[in-house]
């Protein structure tokens, strides 16, 4: 007998708890009106709730369904200076009049409104609209507003357009200096140094762009000897030209680089031997391939801070077509700063 009233008890709080959450959810959610103003609630031709919207523009009012508790309704929403009335009515019959000065607009569809339904009723657009909801319905936390806590800042991305850059790096060769002592005894030099590049690059999209530029390393210079002492110096001016491959992550762009370069480069050499000093000097130019990768950094949409990587392999012949050529790498690393053009 003990366990049978201690599961008529449970079935009853049971009852009491779902027909708590369902007297819950029989209500209508009136959102983005004026704040301040009444709301009323029409089921057919009686008003059965009426409240005040808050701050916000939200007013929650009882929705009270005639039995059997459910119907298939048409919904309206009276316009009118310091009211808006929804208005719930069966598909079957007609809605009494709206009140003088008001604007009658209707919900298009048939609902199925039932006692366990909430209905939110947004009416702040021209056309109100609506949702309808089975059980309870929260409304979601508005976004903060710019400047307020918990406001994301939205990241400003990479631009497109026309862009300047120039900057310092370190330009060095790979085999110069090591073909410019040979074999001689306590040769010095350095086979390469600081240098400066420019030029432009034109961002298609985010990602994709086309790139022109200058390159000018330090001299690979070299000297030494024991019977007889020579000096040597090698310049070089590199143009370039790539296509440019990006990943941008808002004002942050990691791009890759591919293409081609032509050098025009000066060797000056001199010899001597006892009193007798021999000079001569030649001449190179041609085509070889570049690549490389860099990344950018936009501090204002229209300055960047920029480090590249690049190797150009640097071939060609003499100018005066002698048996003189040019075959080496040349590995630049620059740092410097791009200014956008385009608006």
């Amino acid at each position: 007998m003990t366990r049978l009233w201690r599961l008529l008890a449970i079935a009853a709080a049971l009852n009491l708890t779902v027909g708590a959450a369902r007297a819950a959810a029989q209500t209508v959610l009136v959102r983005n009106a004026p704040p301040g103003i009444t709301v009323e609630i029409m089921v057919d031709d009686a008003v059965v709730g009426t409240g005040t919207t808050s701050p916000t523009g939200e007013a929650s009012l009882d929705l009270k369904l005639p039995d059997p508790g459910d119907m298939d309704a048409n919904v309206y929403v009276d316009v009118c200076e310091k009211m808006r009335r929804v208005v719930v009515i069966d598909r079957n019959k007609r809605p009494s009049p709206q009140p003088a000065g008001c604007d009658r607009r209707e919900i298009s569809g048939v609902f199925q409104v039932k006692r366990i339904n909430t209905l939110v009723v947004d009416v702040g657009g021209l056309q109100p609209s609506m949702l309808l909801i089975k059980g309870t319905y929260k409304p979601p936390k508005p976004a903060p507003a710019e400047g307020e806590a918990g406001a994301s800042t939205p990241m400003r991305p990479s631009p497109t357009g026309l862009t300047l850059f120039g900057g310092g790096g370190l330009g060095t060769f790979h085999d110069a200096f090591a073909i410019a002592c040979g074999n001689a005894v306590g040769c010095t030099g350095h086979d390469g140094g600081p240098g400066y590049s420019f030029g432009s690059t034109v961002w298609i999209t985010r990602w994709l762009g086309a790139e022109g530029g200058y390159e000018k390393p330090r001299q690979v210079t070299a000297k030494g000897g024991d019977t007889f002492s020579f000096n040597s110096a090698f310049g070089v001016d590199v143009f370039t030209v790539a296509a440019m491959l990006a990943v941008p992550a808002g004002p942050v762009r990691i791009y890759g680089l591919g293409g081609a370069n032509y050098h025009q480069s000066t060797l000056t050499s001199s010899e001597t031997i006892d009193t007798a000093t021999q000079s001569f000097a030649q001449k190179t130019h041609g085509w070889g391939w570049l690549m490389g990768a860099g990344t950018e950094v936009w501090a204002t949409p229209k300055v960047a801070i920029y480090g590249e990587l690049s190797v150009a392999r640097v071939k060609g012949k003499a100018d005066d077509k002698g048996e003189g050529l040019v075959d080496d790498h040349l590995r630049f690393i620059a740092v410097g700063v791009r200014i956008r053009l385009s608006r």
